[in-house]
């Protein structure tokens, strides 16, 4: 059956998709009523995303767990269990709590997994100050900068989700 809509049937029974080119014969013309129509036009599709490993935010933050496990290697034996284990938890809560968030349903958890992952950071940033303070550190600059572009990617994708009419 054929369901006319604008743009998508070309006059030699070929339609192209993002894909490729489909050979495609109609074999019956569907019309649609102006209501279904309106329907059709206000159809916006769930957001395309593979999984969640698509997103950069989840990259950088996956950059960020990695570095944060190299650099407290460095810290005080006495520390293992104190800062260092509470900056690893935090710095592995934010790529998890955005993978969560990807494959929930609703955009609104999707959303609500994200504050968390934002939560996350903001307490390893908090952290890395406090690192810096006790002189476990000699620099933190690049890391907070990191830190400063995941915030940004975070606020940019729950504002886009947020966005999107569903």
């Amino acid at each position: 059956m054929q369901v006319i809509m604008k743009n998508n049937i070309r006059d030699s029974g070929i339609v192209k998709r993002d894909s490729g080119i489909v050979n495609w014969k109609p074999r019956a013309v569907i019309r649609l009523t102006n209501h279904e129509l309106q329907l059709y036009r206000n159809f916006n599709p769930p957001i395309k995303m593979k999984d969640h490993k698509d997103l950069d935010v989840w990259k950088y933050s996956m950059l960020l767990a990695e570095q944060i496990y190299g650099l407290t290697k460095d810290f005080p034996l006495d520390e293992k269990f104190g800062l260092v284990a509470q900056m690893k938890r935090s710095a592995v809560s934010v790529p998890s709590n955005i993978a969560e968030g990807a494959v929930r349903k609703g955009k609104k958890e999707f959303i609500q997994f994200l504050y968390i992952a934002m939560g996350s950071l903001s307490e390893l940033e908090t952290q890395l100050y406090l690192s810096y303070r006790l002189q476990f550190m000699d620099s933190i600059d690049e890391l907070i900068t990191l830190i400063e572009k995941i915030k940004q990617l975070l606020f940019g994708l729950i504002r886009y989700i947020s966005n999107r009419k569903s």
